[in-house]
């Protein structure tokens, strides 16, 4: 029987917009545009737009399998592959989760160093950033809806500084447009969708949503909005920098903030990274709150334990990686397995429940 989430628990349809951009921009909003530059250069604008479309469509998937079902991943995974192997589906998907809430939390705590605080030791930063992500977890789904709305709030004067560049920009950077083969820029939109991943998150937060079918338009004008920000974004840090420069700076719109000049304001960056606190707290929260759900619905623990649980894993682990190269290749492997599920399990998904379904409406015709 598919899960039902008390009414007390669950959220306004337009918490849709919330769910999804609070977990899509994050930490690869400040990087996303030297790897965009190194595979496509200028054109890197028609790769955010082609990769915005496809995950219209993938969304799309999703709300078509969670209508059928009616419940969660979950549930749809017991249907699909019985108990054991659905169990074990959805343990993997847990451990994804949990691997996402760990990568963003290391990175952050990198830039912290990096820029700010040199010599704060990761427990410090790790320790203030999880523990507060856990608080959230801790008090429920509506709690973590609380953050991510707030995210938005805090993040949007960021968004004002992205002006500051155009009296220095070169438009000639943009030239020429689309000479780069179909092919190459198809080819290129692996790149910038591990910056989409994320929303799956729906597949255990579907439940919790007042008049699902209602919510559905603002998870595509989620997508929108993200789709859009990326672009903005890129295409004024590409007219700012050269391509051959931007391939060598490691966090571009780190960089960017660095032109803010404000008369009662120096080091505009450090607003910036301790503002940005506000916009990866949604990323780590809703993917902790996601693998310790998957938890309890596989193993019926209580979530508040496996959070807690989870929270010092990641918090040791990220202890280990304490080189740009490991955290990299971290980076790479979340990309990877994220870039699979998107592109590759979703659509396993729709295609085998809508196989499963057509043959026992007709078996219960017969």
């Amino acid at each position: 029987m598919p899960v039902k989430v008390p009414e007390n628990r669950q959220v306004s349809p337009y918490f849709m917009l919330f769910i999804i951009y609070g977990i899509q921009v994050g930490i690869g909003v400040l990087s996303y545009e030297r790897v965009l530059a190194e595979e496509i250069g200028n054109d890197g604008w028609i790769t955010i737009l082609i990769s915005g479309i496809l995950m219209e469509v993938i969304l799309w998937m999703v709300y078509r399998v969670l209508e059928k079902n009616g419940g969660d991943l979950i549930d749809i995974h017991k249907e699909l592959f019985g108990k054991w192997l659905g169990g074990l589906f959805s343990v993997i998907f847990s451990l994804y989760f949990l691997t996402m809430s760990l990568v963003v939390m290391r990175t952050y705590a990198e830039i912290v160093q990096v820029w700010m605080f040199p010599h704060l030791s990761y427990f410090a930063i790790a320790g203030m950033v999880g523990g507060t992500a856990y608080t959230f977890v801790s008090g429920g789904f509506r709690s973590i809806m609380g953050i991510c709305l707030l995210s938005i709030v805090y993040s949007t004067p960021l968004f004002i500084t992205l002006f500051f560049p155009l009296p220095y920009v070169h438009y000639e950077n943009l030239l020429p447009m689309w000479h780069h083969a179909p092919l190459t820029i198809i080819s290129s939109t692996y790149q910038m969708i591990l910056n989409f991943i994320g929303f799956e998150v729906l597949f255990l937060a579907y439940p919790f949503i007042k008049q699902p079918k209602k919510a559905k338009k603002w998870g595509y004008y989620a997508i929108y909005l993200t789709t859009m920000l990326y672009i903005l974004l890129f295409i004024i840090t590409i007219l700012y920098y050269p391509r051959r420069q931007l391939k060598g700076i490691l966090w571009p719109t780190i960089e960017i903030w660095k032109i803010v000049d404000l008369p009662f304001m120096e080091r505009f960056e450090y607003i910036g990274i301790t503002i940005w606190f506000f916009t990866i707290l949604p990323n780590i929260a809703l993917s902790l709150w996601a693998a310790s759900r998957g938890f309890k619905r596989v193993f019926n623990i209580n979530q508040r334990i496996s959070a807690i649980f989870m929270s010092i894993l990641i918090y040791i682990i990220g202890f280990f990686l304490d080189s740009r190269e490991d955290v990299d290749l971290l980076n790479t492997i979340l990309s990877n397995i994220g870039f699979g599920f998107l592109c590759g399990y979703v659509p396993f998904l729709f295609v085998l429940q809508s196989i499963v379904y057509k043959v026992k409406k007709r078996n219960g015709k017969t």
